[in-house]
């Protein structure tokens, strides 16, 4: 019985939590045009907050593609930069935002791992940007930017510079590499390359029982 039990814990769970992210995301969307509904008309349907803001986010979206192009998301952009207080929220946002789904992002393009958080003990990363800036010119050698995520909560982790004969490229894709990392390494991809040389794969057999 327990392990029937179990059986159907795992194999609801992340159906679940699925569902109650869904749900809340549909709240959080629904409920940015709710309130003007409200203001304006006596009464409210749920879910017609978030069609109006599936709608209205639509129609900018082909405005200023088709119409505007970029002059009017530079003059917005321009425009929320000199505003004192709201500079300070939107500059980062806008650069997190850019960085994940700009045109020209190079973030989480590859996986990597770097003896961390000392010698002989590996964490996996994502390499987000090979540029060169200010702390490549202080340092005075080529440093590759790199995130380490934390398990189970890939958003969180810490920002590294990396020097490049450091990183230890690994042939997976980044989608496989955000399930190793969700998974705590349950789910475990192989190499997209050569297969695992004998010494490499003998160590994942089970090792026998040492005979008394």
């Amino acid at each position: 019985m327990k392990k029937i039990f179990l059986t159907g814990v795992v194999a609801l769970l992340p159906i679940t939590i699925s569902l109650y992210i869904i749900y809340q995301l549909f709240q959080f969307v629904d409920g940015i045009s709710a309130t003007f509904i409200a203001t304006f008309f006596d009464f409210y349907i749920p879910g017609l907050g978030f069609l109006l803001t599936i709608v209205v986010v639509f129609i900018f979206g082909f405005f200023t593609h088709k119409i505007a192009g970029n002059a009017l998301k530079n003059f917005l952009h321009n425009i929320l930069l000199k505003v004192p207080i709201v500079s300070k929220v939107y500059g980062p946002i806008k650069q997190l935002t850019d960085s994940f789904v700009g045109d020209q992002s190079e973030s989480f393009k590859e996986v990597v791992m770097i003896e961390y958080p000392r010698k002989d003990i590996y964490s996996l990363a994502f390499v987000t940007s090979r540029k060169k800036g200010a702390p490549q010119q202080a340092a005075g050698r080529d440093l590759i930017n790199v995130f380490i995520p934390t398990t189970p909560n890939p958003t969180s982790g810490f920002y590294l510079l990396i020097p490049e004969e450091e990183l230890h490229h690994m042939n997976i894709t980044v989608e496989q590499g955000l399930r190793m990392i969700i998974s705590a390494g349950m789910m475990y991809p192989q190499d997209k390359g050569e297969p695992l040389p004998e010494i490499l794969s003998g160590s994942q057999e089970e090792n026998p029982t040492p005979s008394k």
